[in-house]
Protein backbone atom coordinates (compact mmCIF):
# COMPACT_ATOMS: atom_id res chain seq x y z
CA UNK A 1 0.00 0.00 0.00
CA UNK A 2 0.99 3.52 -0.67
CA UNK A 3 -0.20 7.11 -0.66
CA UNK A 4 0.75 10.09 -2.79
CA UNK A 5 1.15 13.18 -2.12
CA UNK A 6 1.25 16.44 -5.02
CA UNK A 7 1.26 15.33 -8.68
CA UNK A 8 3.08 13.23 -10.65
CA UNK A 9 5.93 12.50 -10.98
CA UNK A 10 7.08 11.92 -8.02
CA UNK A 11 10.80 12.36 -7.43
CA UNK A 12 10.67 11.00 -4.04
CA UNK A 13 9.87 8.57 -1.40
CA UNK A 14 9.15 8.78 2.30
CA UNK A 15 10.22 5.93 4.37
CA UNK A 16 8.18 5.91 7.66
CA UNK A 17 9.74 5.07 11.43
CA UNK A 18 8.86 2.58 13.62
CA UNK A 19 8.95 -0.73 12.91
CA UNK A 20 5.47 -1.14 12.77
CA UNK A 21 4.41 2.43 12.83
CA UNK A 22 3.14 2.44 9.29
CA UNK A 23 1.89 6.59 8.31
CA UNK A 24 3.91 8.14 10.77
CA UNK A 25 5.89 10.32 7.96
CA UNK A 26 2.78 11.61 6.15
CA UNK A 27 3.22 14.94 8.00
CA UNK A 28 6.96 14.56 6.64
CA UNK A 29 5.24 13.44 2.61
CA UNK A 30 2.18 16.38 3.00
CA UNK A 31 5.28 19.08 3.48
CA UNK A 32 7.31 17.93 1.13
CA UNK A 33 4.83 17.97 -1.37
CA UNK A 34 4.58 21.68 -1.58
CA UNK A 35 7.66 21.42 -3.96
CA UNK A 36 7.35 18.22 -5.45
CA UNK A 37 5.53 14.96 -6.06
CA UNK A 38 5.89 12.44 -3.17
CA UNK A 39 5.35 8.77 -2.80
CA UNK A 40 4.63 7.42 1.12
CA UNK A 41 5.33 3.56 0.91
CA UNK A 42 3.27 2.08 3.90
CA UNK A 43 5.76 -0.92 5.35
CA UNK A 44 3.45 -4.21 6.03
CA UNK A 45 6.31 -6.90 6.16
CA UNK A 46 7.64 -9.19 9.62
CA UNK A 47 10.95 -9.54 8.53
CA UNK A 48 13.65 -7.13 7.03
CA UNK A 49 14.19 -8.80 3.93
CA UNK A 50 10.57 -9.00 3.11
CA UNK A 51 10.81 -5.17 4.13
CA UNK A 52 13.43 -4.31 1.45
CA UNK A 53 11.40 -6.66 -1.14
CA UNK A 54 8.16 -5.22 -0.49
CA UNK A 55 10.07 -1.17 -1.12
CA UNK A 56 11.60 -2.53 -4.00
CA UNK A 57 8.47 -3.23 -5.08
CA UNK A 58 6.64 -0.26 -4.56
CA UNK A 59 9.54 2.42 -5.84
CA UNK A 60 9.18 0.29 -9.28
CA UNK A 61 5.64 1.18 -9.56
CA UNK A 62 5.11 4.18 -8.96
CA UNK A 63 8.08 5.79 -9.06
CA UNK A 64 10.30 6.98 -12.21
CA UNK A 65 14.07 5.85 -10.77
CA UNK A 66 16.23 6.28 -9.83
CA UNK A 67 14.62 8.35 -7.52
CA UNK A 68 15.26 10.19 -4.05
CA UNK A 69 14.70 8.17 -0.63
CA UNK A 70 13.80 9.49 2.48
CA UNK A 71 13.99 7.64 5.67
CA UNK A 72 13.30 8.50 9.18
CA UNK A 73 13.98 6.63 12.41
CA UNK A 74 13.75 3.10 12.01
CA UNK A 75 13.09 3.35 8.26
CA UNK A 76 16.28 5.48 7.64
CA UNK A 77 18.22 2.16 7.85
CA UNK A 78 15.74 0.50 5.81
CA UNK A 79 16.43 2.97 3.56
CA UNK A 80 20.42 2.53 3.65
CA UNK A 81 20.18 -0.84 3.48
CA UNK A 82 17.80 -0.67 0.24
CA UNK A 83 20.45 1.88 -1.43
CA UNK A 84 23.35 -0.29 -0.85
CA UNK A 85 21.12 -3.11 -2.31
CA UNK A 86 19.98 -1.85 -5.32
CA UNK A 87 21.97 1.07 -6.19
CA UNK A 88 20.21 1.45 -9.41
CA UNK A 89 17.41 2.56 -7.93
CA UNK A 90 18.18 5.77 -5.75
CA UNK A 91 20.28 8.56 -6.40
CA UNK A 92 20.48 10.53 -3.58
CA UNK A 93 19.58 8.68 0.46
CA UNK A 94 18.77 11.36 2.96
CA UNK A 95 18.34 9.91 6.98
CA UNK A 96 16.36 12.09 8.91
CA UNK A 97 16.38 11.61 12.70
CA UNK A 98 18.37 8.21 12.29
CA UNK A 99 18.67 6.14 14.87
CA UNK A 100 22.46 5.51 15.67
CA UNK A 101 24.41 2.79 13.58
CA UNK A 102 26.80 1.66 16.21
CA UNK A 103 25.37 -0.15 19.35
CA UNK A 104 27.87 1.52 21.83
CA UNK A 105 25.56 4.54 21.12
CA UNK A 106 22.18 3.15 22.03
CA UNK A 107 22.51 3.92 25.97
CA UNK A 108 22.07 7.51 25.13
CA UNK A 109 18.79 7.16 23.86
CA UNK A 110 16.82 5.93 27.09
CA UNK A 111 18.92 8.49 28.86
CA UNK A 112 17.86 11.27 27.19
CA UNK A 113 14.01 10.02 26.97
CA UNK A 114 13.83 9.57 30.75
CA UNK A 115 15.07 13.11 31.41
CA UNK A 116 11.97 14.34 29.23
CA UNK A 117 9.63 12.61 30.74
CA UNK A 118 8.49 13.09 34.44
CA UNK A 119 8.95 10.21 36.61
CA UNK A 120 5.61 8.16 36.13
CA UNK A 121 5.71 8.58 32.32
CA UNK A 122 9.38 7.26 32.39
CA UNK A 123 8.12 4.30 34.54
CA UNK A 124 5.13 3.58 31.60
CA UNK A 125 7.55 3.93 29.51
CA UNK A 126 10.48 1.49 30.71
CA UNK A 127 7.93 -1.08 31.47
CA UNK A 128 6.19 -0.86 27.96
CA UNK A 129 9.37 -0.68 25.83
CA UNK A 130 10.96 -3.49 27.56
CA UNK A 131 7.27 -5.71 27.11
CA UNK A 132 7.48 -5.22 23.38
CA UNK A 133 11.12 -5.35 22.99
CA UNK A 134 10.71 -8.72 24.36
CA UNK A 135 7.77 -9.78 21.60
CA UNK A 136 4.85 -8.84 24.33
CA UNK A 137 2.36 -6.35 24.00
CA UNK A 138 -0.74 -5.25 21.91
CA UNK A 139 -1.55 -2.74 19.48
CA UNK A 140 -2.40 -0.61 22.41
CA UNK A 141 0.47 -0.58 24.05
CA UNK A 142 2.62 0.31 21.08
CA UNK A 143 0.46 3.18 20.60
CA UNK A 144 0.98 4.42 24.27
CA UNK A 145 4.38 3.78 23.86
CA UNK A 146 4.67 6.16 20.55
CA UNK A 147 2.38 8.79 22.92
CA UNK A 148 5.49 8.97 25.21
CA UNK A 149 7.86 8.96 22.85
CA UNK A 150 6.54 11.35 21.11
CA UNK A 151 6.87 13.73 24.37
CA UNK A 152 10.27 13.26 25.02
CA UNK A 153 11.61 12.97 21.82
CA UNK A 154 9.94 16.77 20.57
CA UNK A 155 11.64 20.09 21.96
CA UNK A 156 8.92 22.46 21.06
CA UNK A 157 5.89 20.61 19.21
CA UNK A 158 4.29 21.98 16.76
CA UNK A 159 0.90 21.34 16.79
CA UNK A 160 -0.32 20.71 12.94
CA UNK A 161 -3.23 18.71 11.09
CA UNK A 162 -1.48 15.93 9.39
CA UNK A 163 -2.53 12.66 7.15
CA UNK A 164 -4.30 10.07 9.04
CA UNK A 165 -2.05 7.62 10.53
CA UNK A 166 -2.64 3.78 10.95
CA UNK A 167 -2.94 1.41 13.78
CA UNK A 168 0.60 0.72 14.97
CA UNK A 169 1.41 -3.19 14.64
CA UNK A 170 2.92 -4.66 17.31
CA UNK A 171 3.63 -7.61 15.85
CA UNK A 172 5.72 -6.15 13.27
CA UNK A 173 7.27 -4.31 16.13
CA UNK A 174 7.87 -7.17 17.60
CA UNK A 175 9.51 -9.46 14.85
CA UNK A 176 11.45 -6.81 13.29
CA UNK A 177 12.98 -5.06 16.14
CA UNK A 178 15.09 -7.67 17.58
CA UNK A 179 16.19 -8.51 14.05
CA UNK A 180 17.62 -4.98 13.37
CA UNK A 181 18.93 -4.48 16.55
CA UNK A 182 21.07 -7.89 16.25
CA UNK A 183 21.78 -6.47 12.96
CA UNK A 184 23.50 -3.34 14.59
CA UNK A 185 25.25 -5.11 17.34
CA UNK A 186 26.84 -7.18 15.17
CA UNK A 187 28.08 -4.43 13.00
CA UNK A 188 26.00 -5.70 10.03
CA UNK A 189 23.70 -2.33 10.14
CA UNK A 190 27.07 -0.28 9.70
CA UNK A 191 28.46 -2.54 6.72
CA UNK A 192 26.01 -1.18 4.88
CA UNK A 193 27.57 2.15 3.95
CA UNK A 194 30.56 1.32 2.14
CA UNK A 195 28.30 -0.11 -0.62
CA UNK A 196 26.52 2.85 -1.23
CA UNK A 197 27.70 4.99 -4.14
CA UNK A 198 25.03 7.65 -4.17
CA UNK A 199 25.38 10.49 -2.12
CA UNK A 200 23.87 10.41 1.32
CA UNK A 201 22.55 13.49 3.19
CA UNK A 202 21.99 13.20 7.39
CA UNK A 203 19.31 15.59 8.47
CA UNK A 204 18.82 15.63 13.02
CA UNK A 205 17.49 17.59 15.61
CA UNK A 206 20.64 18.92 17.53
CA UNK A 207 17.47 17.97 20.68
CA UNK A 208 17.17 14.57 19.40
CA UNK A 209 17.67 11.64 22.05
CA UNK A 210 18.62 9.67 19.29
CA UNK A 211 22.74 11.28 19.36
CA UNK A 212 23.30 12.34 16.08
CA UNK A 213 27.11 11.77 16.52
CA UNK A 214 25.68 8.07 16.98
CA UNK A 215 24.97 8.20 12.63
CA UNK A 216 27.93 10.73 11.87
CA UNK A 217 31.16 9.69 13.81
CA UNK A 218 30.68 5.93 12.73
CA UNK A 219 30.36 7.35 9.16
CA UNK A 220 33.16 9.04 9.32
CA UNK A 221 34.98 6.72 11.09
CA UNK A 222 35.02 4.96 7.91
CA UNK A 223 35.79 7.53 5.95
CA UNK A 224 31.72 7.43 4.44
CA UNK A 225 31.16 11.41 2.55
CA UNK A 226 27.77 12.44 3.75
CA UNK A 227 26.70 16.13 4.06
CA UNK A 228 25.14 16.63 7.63
CA UNK A 229 22.38 19.57 8.66
CA UNK A 230 21.79 19.89 12.18
CA UNK A 231 18.63 21.76 13.10
CA UNK A 232 19.20 23.59 16.67
CA UNK A 233 15.97 24.05 18.84
CA UNK A 234 14.83 20.31 17.83
CA UNK A 235 13.83 16.73 18.50
CA UNK A 236 13.64 13.45 16.86
CA UNK A 237 10.85 14.90 14.04
CA UNK A 238 11.60 18.07 12.53
CA UNK A 239 8.51 18.91 10.56
CA UNK A 240 6.45 18.70 13.68
CA UNK A 241 8.68 21.06 15.53
CA UNK A 242 7.76 24.61 15.89
CA UNK A 243 11.67 25.97 15.65
CA UNK A 244 12.94 23.63 12.82
CA UNK A 245 9.97 23.25 10.70
CA UNK A 246 10.44 25.52 8.00
CA UNK A 247 14.71 25.11 7.63
CA UNK A 248 14.04 21.58 7.82
CA UNK A 249 11.72 21.93 4.50
CA UNK A 250 13.84 24.32 3.07
CA UNK A 251 16.77 22.39 3.65
CA UNK A 252 14.95 19.21 2.21
CA UNK A 253 13.86 20.88 -1.30
CA UNK A 254 17.29 21.88 -1.92
CA UNK A 255 18.69 18.61 -1.54
CA UNK A 256 15.35 16.79 -3.19
CA UNK A 257 15.56 19.24 -6.24
CA UNK A 258 18.95 20.66 -6.56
Amino acid sequence: MVRTYGAPPYRAAVVHGGPGAPGTAGGLALGLSQFCGVLEPLQSRLSLRELLDELTAQLQEFLPVPCVLIGHSFGAWLCAMLTAERPELIRKLILVGCGPLDAAYTGQIGTRRLQNLNPKDAEEFLRLDSLLEGGGGTDADLARLGTLADKADHFQELQIQEPESFPPDSRAYGSLWPEISRLRKSGGLLDVFPKISCPIVLIQGENDPHPPTGVSAPLEHLGIPLRQHLLPRCGHNPWREQYAREPFFRILKQEVLG
